[in-house]
């Protein structure tokens, strides 16, 4: 197998950047990031979970309920990918998905179940691809040409940077919750 097969040299046509995860990795990161946002969720009320940290910014709950309708629009993708030849990707403006599917009257714990139940049927589909699945492609209508591998490991890097922010919110509703005791 070569490098190129193992590891992502390419620039994430999405992000542009250069995710450095093998197979194996990636199923393993997106296996845990249920487990650790349920981690983040411990002790925190559902009132603060809604709290956005600023106005236009976020809340926890709002994050959550992004995350599990990416793992929907990923989980599609990936099927197409996976099933079809070249298929055709199409975009989606998550600020409008925010806006008009009423994002912050969400409920978080439903977010982080339906998130946890499509996250673990992609998983299930990871973990039974052979090696030349990875290297599938669709054709994003924004990115151009997208092959499975990138797309999983963008999604990764997506998890990581969303668990980062709802751990530093969580910080944030900490800390004003010890200000005003």
């Amino acid at each position: 197998m070569s490098a190129k097969t193992l590891n992502s040299a390419q620039s994430c046509p999405m992000c542009k950047k250069h995710h450095r995860f093998r197979p194996f990795e990636a199923i393993k990161l997106q296996a845990n990031t249920p487990r650790r946002l349920a981690r983040l969720l411990q002790r925190v009320a559902p009132a603060r979970l809604k709290k956005q940290p600023q106005p236009g910014k976020w809340s926890i709950a709002e994050i959550l309920h992004h995350l599990a309708d990416c793992e929907i629009v990923y989980g599609f993708r990936s099927r197409l990918i996976l099933a079809e030849e070249k298929p055709r990707l199409t975009p989606f403006d998550q600020d409008i998905w925010a806006a008009n599917l009423k994002y912050a009257q969400t409920d978080a714990r439903l977010s982080l179940d339906t998130f946890t139940s499509l996250r673990r049927q992609n998983v299930a589909i990871m973990r039974r691809l052979a090696p030349a699945d990875w290297d599938r492609r669709g054709d994003h209508a924004e990115y151009g040409p997208i092959t499975y591998r990138q797309m999983v490991y963008h999604f990764v890097d997506h998890d990581q940077g969303h668990l980062a922010q709802i751990a530093r919110l969580r910080g944030q509703l900490q800390e004003k919750k010890s200000m005003r005791a």
